[in-house]
C-alpha cells in the first residue's frame, strides 16, 4: 500500500491522455487530504480523476441550489463524507427526547439529500458509512440502552446498508469496515482532527483512498472476473506432486484448517460469479486428485 506522501507525488503525472472521470466531494469536514489521496491512487490506476472539492460543510448548500458549483461542474459520481464526529455534535445538540429516534431523523435527512442530488444531475452517489465512536458515557450498557450514542450510530449505519439495498444509484464506502481493519488509533489521529478538522489519520487515508478508486472502477466496468490459483501451499499445505495425498495438509486439523477455511472463501467468490482457475506444474493426474478424492 502507498503512503500519503507517496501519493501526493503520483498527483503530479500527467493524464490528459486519459479520459477524465468528474468526481465532485460534499464533507462536513476537511476534505483537501482524501482529494489529494483519490488522485494520487486513481493515478496509480490509470484513472484521469477530475476533483471538484466543494469548500468546508457546504454539503446542503451544494446540493441543495441546482444552480450551484458543484452541479455546473457536471459531476459523474458525487463523494458524500458526513463525519461522526460532526454527527456527534449534533448528537449533543438533540434534545433527549427525541435521541430515541436520532438514527431515523438522520437517515431520513440523508435520503433527503439523494433526492436533492438524483433530481439535479445523473451523477452516481457514494457514501461513507460512519466510523465508530466510543464516547463512554454508557459503556458497554451503551449496547442496549437505545439513548446512547452508539446506539443509535450503529441504527444508523444499519439503515444506511437498507438503504443502499434498495437504492440503485447509491454505492456505500465502508469506513466502519476500513477502520475495524485498521483499527481506531491508525484510523484517527485526534491532533489532525483539532487542529484541521480532518478525520482521517494521514496513515489511514491511502487505504480509505483505494477503496473508493474500487468502486470507481467497478461502476466504469473495470472490475476482476477470474481468480487464477496455484494449488501447492496454496490450496492445500505441502507439495502433491512430493508429498501424496496423505502428506498435503488440509481439512480441520492444524494448519490445514487455514487452508480449508481459504476454500471456503473462494468459494463464496465463485458463488458471486467470479470465475475460478488453476495455473499448475503439477502433472494433471496429480493436480486433480485432491480434487477428486475430496468429490468422492
Amino acid at each position: 500500500m502507498y503512503n500519503f506522501t507517496q501519493l501526493s507525488k503520483y498527483c503530479k503525472n500527467d493524464m490528459s491522455n486519459l479520459p477524465q472521470y468528474r468526481l465532485a466531494i460534499l464533507g462536513d469536514c476537511a476534505t483537501q487530504h482524501i482529494t489529494t489521496a483519490l488522485k494520487g491512487y486513481a493515478c496509480v490506476k490509470n484513472i484521469a480523476l477530475n476533483i471538484f472539492d466543494t469548500d468546508y460543510n457546504q454539503i446542503l448548500a451544494q446540493a441543495m441550489d441546482s444552480n450551484s458549483e458543484m452541479y455546473l461542474f457536471k459531476p459523474d459520481a458525487v463523494l458524500i463524507y458526513m463525519s461522526v464526529e460532526k454527527l456527534y455534535a449534533t448528537w449533543c445538540d438533540t434534545p433527549n427526547s427525541e435521541r430515541v429516534t436520532f438514527a431515523e431523523t438522520i437517515f431520513s435527512h440523508i435520503q433527503e439529500l439523494y433526492g436533492h442530488i438524483s433530481s439535479n444531475c445523473s451523477a452516481k452517489i457514494l457514501q461513507f458509512t460512519f466510523a465508530e465512536y466510543g464516547d463512554l458515557v454508557f459503556g458497554n450498557y451503551s449496547c442496549k440502552q437505545t439513548i446512547s450514542f452508539i446506539y443509535q450510530l450503529r441504527k444508523l449505519n444499519f439503515l444506511l446498508m437498507n438503504g443502499y439495498a434498495e437504492t440503485g444509484n447509491v454505492f456505500p464506502i465502508d469506513l466502519c469496515g476500513i477502520q475495524a481493519c485498521i483499527g481506531r488509533d491508525n484510523f484517527y489521529d485526534p491532533k489532525l482532527y483539532y487542529a484541521a478538522k480532518i478525520p482521517i489519520s494521514l496513515a489511514a487515508l491511502p487505504v480509505v483512498a483505494a477503496n473508493v478508486i474500487d468502486v470507481i472502477q467497478s461502476m466504469i466496468g473495470a472490475v476482476k472476473k477470474c481468480v487464477v490459483l496455484d494449488l501447492d501451499n496454496t490450496l492445500w499445505g505441502g507439495v502433491i506432486g512430493d508429498d501424496g495425498l496423505s502428506g498435503i495438509q488440509i481439512g480441520e486439523l492444524g494448519l490445514g484448517y487455514a487452508f480449508s477455511e481459504f476454500q471456503k472463501w473462494l468459494k463464496e467468490l465463485k458463488n458471486r460469479g467470479v470465475l475460478l482457475a488453476v495455473c499448475s506444474k503439477n502433472d494433471e493426474a496429480t493436480a486433480k486428485e485432491p480434487f477428486e478424492n475430496t468429490a468422492k
